[in-house]
């Protein structure tokens, strides 16, 4: 029952996805990767995160079908929680492993409100990756030769931890859970050997591709490279922790819960052992997130937290559920599920207000026949109803589209002193990066080349 709650919950999420497509498809990175890949047809994988190649197919393939572009946007924006959803259905009605199936419900929500409109986190597709190959080797059903248990566990396992590395946590947790509880622990100490092995060489690789080859994973890296007595008094006591700590009590408080209820129970049955390592592993990942991250964002911080849910959770999972009455794990985990996407919901009010902010600067750049304008801020600060700037390049592009202008408009916020990245001719577009116009895919869009960037100043402009 609480699995099939949890497959439900995720249906609702896939409705959510279509209700929501345009505060999605609008946010940041959505527009960014969809754009890029409408105008070089082809996936765009960034920082060695190949599993992302099953969410990018979309539109990759609908773009070339030359579906509207509304279209385009509405399959990509369907088509991660659609991944999460059948993965969920695989868990449940194929494996039979109904734990790991309420696990990824809890994933998806206890720790989502705002992340759940900031779809291109590829932690999120790493984690079903991992939930497939686990559903596999620790299925119930049959026996799994061992030969085809290794591949699963190195090719859906390695697709797991490579698409990001924060998947390598309770990838890590997990094995080792399973294998400290021994109750669904199937393979002989040969095999949990050889198995093991396989699941060090996949993390001491992933560490590797992220030092050395993938800037960005690798400055996130360097957070949490200088671990000191020192440095975790710190965190404890730096303004990211008081953050979680806030948001916990009005947004999260339904974690600590589920936490307590599963160490308290490891803690009757004498699992002293499964209890004191889940502890570690979430006080850990506490520790970590508070060195790494200097500040809050909700959608984004919401996004890293939620591997987190997996450790907390777990113990809640196998040994308290398994305890109640059908009628008592219908009511409880039912329950968490409708106020964790009651969160999801009200939260929707701030992205719709986004899309209507842009919409507001295309209307008055419509009233003063501008196609490009780029707007100068006064100071390094992103207003509140951005919540980040950089992606409005491309958002602003796509929503004009979107809007049905012949003729895109464009518009971009630079921060003081940036007015020369506009310094362009008038056969170029500037996003993230420099477009020739005549090289975009003429089919979804169509720019001014007469027009240069009006730069006008930020404040004069959003009135």
């Amino acid at each position: 029952m609480a699995a099939l709650l949890s497959l439900g919950t995720l249906a609702v999420l896939v409705i959510g996805a279509l209700v929501f497509w345009k505060e999605r498809m609008l946010l940041c990175d959505a527009p960014h990767i969809a754009f890029r890949i409408i105008n070089e047809q082809t996936l765009q994988i960034q920082q060695f995160r190949y599993g992302a190649f099953i969410t990018q197919s979309v539109p990759l393939l609908a773009s070339k079908l030359h579906l509207p572009l509304q279209t385009v946007l509405i399959l990509y924006s369907l088509s991660f929680n659609l991944f999460y959803f059948l993965i969920a259905a695989v868990l449940v009605f194929r494996f039979k492993t109904y734990g790991l199936a309420v696990l990824i419900g809890f994933y998806y929500t206890l720790f989502a409100s705002d992340t759940f409109y900031w779809t291109n986190n590829e932690v999120h597709q790493g984690i079903a990756w991992m939930f497939l190959c686990f559903g596999y080797i620790f299925s119930p059903r049959k026996q799994r030769s061992f030969v085809a248990t290794a591949l699963v566990l190195l090719f859906f396992g390695g697709l797991a931890i490579i698409t990001h590395p924060l998947v390598l946590i309770p990838f890590v947790f997990l094995w080792g859970f399973f294998l400290i509880d021994k109750s669904s622990w199937p393979y002989s100490r040969q095999q949990t050997l050889a198995l093991t092995i396989i699941v060090a060489t996949l993390v001491f690789a992933k560490l590797i591709i992220s030092k050395t080859n993938a800037s960005y994973d690798s400055s996130m890296m360097e957070g949490v490279g200088g671990f000191s007595l020192r440095s975790i008094a710190e965190a404890f006591t730096s303004d990211m922790a008081l953050e979680l700590l806030k948001h916990t009590v009005k947004n999260f408080w339904i974690v600590p819960i589920l936490f307590v209820a599963g160490i308290v129970a490891l803690l009757k049955r004498r699992k002293l052992l499964l209890a004191a390592y889940t502890a570690m592993f979430f006080l850990a990942y506490f520790i970590a997130v508070c060195m790494t991250f200097k500040g809050y964002l909700a959608f984004y911080t919401e996004g890293e937290l939620m591997a987190a849910a997996i450790i907390a959770a777990a113990p809640f999972v196998y040994f308290v559920l398994p305890q109640l009455k059908e009628k008592q794990i219908v009511l409880f985990v039912a329950l968490i599920f409708i106020v964790r996407l009651a969160y999801i919901g009200v939260s929707s009010q701030k992205f719709t207000n986004r899309v209507g902010a842009l919409n507001k600067v295309l209307q008055q750049m419509h009233r003063d026949n501008l196609t490009k304008l780029a707007l100068l801020k006064d100071e390094d600060h992103v207003e509140p109803i951005w919540m980040l700037d950089w992606g409005i390049p491309v958002e602003s592009i796509m929503l004009s589209a979107l809007n049905g202008d012949p003729v895109q408009r464009q518009f971009i916020i630079l921060k003081p002193g940036e007015g020369n990245r506009v310094e362009v001719d008038t056969k170029h577009l500037v996003t993230t990066d420099i477009w020739r116009i005549d090289q975009l895919n003429q089919f979804y869009f169509h720019f001014d080349t007469t027009q240069p960037y009006l730069i006008k100043s930020y404040k004069d402009y959003i009135r």
